[in-house]
C-alpha cells in the first residue's frame, strides 16, 4: 500500500472507522512517514469505543511494540478510555522501561488516580514497587522523579 492510500484510509478510518481498525492504526504507527504516524496517533487518541483499552493493553504487552512504547502508553493518558483496571501494570511499566516511558506511564497513572475510585490497597501495592524501584537504584533520575511523584499521589 502506497503512503497516498495509507492516508486515505486513516482519512476514511477517522470518519467512518471502527475497532475492527486498531491494529491496522498500530501498524501505521510504525511507518516512516510522519504524517501517517501523527494522523493514527491522533486517530487513536480520540477512540471512543470503551473495549479499544483491552486491544492497546494487549499492544502494550506486545514485545515488538516496544519501539513504539512511548506512543502507546501516551495514547492510554491522552484518551478518555478507563485503565484504572491495569493500574499495576503502569507502575510496572515506569519502573521498567526507559525514561520518556516511564513519564508517560507516570501521566497515565496520575489521570487514573485522579479520575477514579481507586481501592487504596491497590495504590499501596503500586507505591510499594516505586519503593522498590527507589530502594534498588537510589538517586538516579527516575529515581527522583519517581520519589517527587509519590509525594504528589
Amino acid at each position: 500500500m502506497s503512503e497516498n492510500q495509507v492516508l486515505s484510509r486513516l482519512k476514511a478510518i477517522k470518519s467512518k472507522g471502527s475497532i475492527k481498525d486498531v491494529d491496522f492504526l498500530f501498524n501505521c504507527l510504525l511507518s516512516e512517514n510522519s504524517d501517517i504516524v501523527k494522523e493514527s496517533f491522533n486517530i487513536l487518541v480520540n477512540i471512543k469505543v470503551k473495549s479499544a483499552n483491552k486491544i492497546i493493553v494487549d499492544k502494550i504487552k506486545q514485545k515488538e511494540n516496544k519501539r513504539i512504547l512511548n506512543k502507546i502508553v501516551s495514547i492510554c493518558w491522552q484518551s478518555s478510555l478507563d485503565f484504572s483496571n491495569d493500574l499495576l501494570l503502569f507502575f510496572n511499566i515506569a519502573v521498567s522501561e526507559d525514561l520518556t516511558v516511564a513519564i508517560e506511564a507516570l501521566s497515565v497513572i496520575e489521570n487514573i488516580l485522579s479520575n477514579n475510585v481507586i481501592d487504596e490497597k491497590l495504590k499501596l501495592e503500586g507505591i510499594e514497587i516505586f519503593n522498590t524501584y527507589i530502594n534498588t537504584y537510589g538517586n538516579d533520575v527516575k529515581s527522583l522523579m519517581i520519589k517527587d511523584f509519590i509525594d504528589t499521589i
